[in-house]
Formats: C-alpha cells, structure tokens, sequence
C-alpha cells in the first residue's frame, strides 16, 4: 500500500488514480476543487489546531471526534488500495493521517510537499486517531 500526501496545489493538479482513494482536508468553508476520476473521496473540513484550548482562544473547528470515526471506518473499508491525503499546506493534518495509515498497514508513507516531514504531523489528529484505535477514551 502506498500512502501518498500531496498540498491543496499539488492534489488540484494531480489526475486521479482510478484504484487510489482520496482523503480530502480542508479548512472550513474552503473546500478543494479536485478532478473527477477517484475511486473514493473522504471530504473533512477542520482546522490545523493541535489543542481544543486554541480552538477555544481562536474559535476554530478542531478534528472532531466524528471526523475521526469517518476516517478510521474509511481506511478500514479500503484498506486494500492506495491513499491519496492532501490538507493546504500537506505536513500537518494529511501526514498524521498517512503516519496512523502507515503504521496501522505497515504502508509505505511518501511526502510530495516540499517542506513536509513527519515532523510536524498534526499531533492533535495522531492523538485522536490511536486513542479510539487503541480503544482509550478521550
């Protein structure tokens, strides 16, 4: 399996794999224009916040607990294809879902964006995503 990461530049300009599934990110309000052609698309709008406190402070949309369940059941049920994940800038929000990806699938993790790291995965969604993994309660 791979797991690609792309920024909202990249994954507007990209041609659709027809067998690769789409997890879209974006901030509210602001959703992408992507090409026709994918297999699958999963569309989240939240914001890049690592702390409920900071949604609070600023009156942003965190990873919500609902999202989190979209994106769990949407990997499962597709758990045998490739992944495409794109946010804006694609080394926050998409890398923490490519890394749970990666390590629930042992997938191989490619960053195209040309600052991206695992570095700087948004800790908040990495958090989320493996506590209800795990089975932990928030």
């Amino acid at each position: 399996m791979k797991i690609n990461v792309y920024n909202k530049k990249q994954v507007e300009e990209l041609q659709p794999e027809p067998e690769s599934v789409l997890i879209s990110i974006s901030c509210p309000g602001k959703p992408v224009n992507l090409k026709e052609g994918w297999k699958r698309i999963l569309r989240l709008e939240f914001d890049d916040i690592v702390s409920i406190e900071e949604a609070l402070i600023d009156k942003l949309q965190p990873f919500t607990n609902e999202q989190r369940d979209q994106v769990i059941d949407f990997i499962n049920e597709n758990k045998n294809r490739n992944f495409v994940i794109h946010c804006d800038a694609g080394i926050s929000r998409s890398v923490a879902i490519g890394i749970f990806i990666q390590n629930k699938f042992n997938g191989e993790l490619i960053l195209h964006a040309p600052t991206a790291t695992t570095t700087f995965a948004n800790s908040l969604v990495l958090r989320k995503l493996r506590r209800k993994e795990w089975d932990v309660k928030d």
